[in-house]
């Protein structure tokens, strides 16, 4: 059975010289060279801000219709015409 990587087929053997490894796994003392010169194979978690995660909640076209809809039975939109008009004069 034949293998790709990078392009290449290679063979089960192939493979194994190239990853310098036997079909009986690595040893002991390869497994802690490999792991002081590459290190752990783990990804690394990210810490979410909660607060930042709430806020996205509200950042999307749902919420904005819910906001306008808000904005529309508070009867913003006079007041905001009437601030604007200020302005330009």
């Amino acid at each position: 059975m034949a293998i790709k990587m990078h392009g290449k087929t290679l063979t089960w053997q192939q493979l194994q010289v190239r990853l310098q490894a036997s079909p009986d796994g690595l040893s002991q003392a390869e497994a802690q060279r490999r792991l002081a010169k590459y290190g752990a194979n783990e990804i690394a978690e990210k810490e979410t801000n909660l607060f930042l995660k709430f806020l996205t909640y509200f950042w999307g076209p749902i919420p904005w219709m819910i906001e306008a809809a808000k904005a529309r039975q508070l009867d913003v939109f006079p007041i905001l015409k009437n601030f604007f008009d200020d302005v330009k004069q």
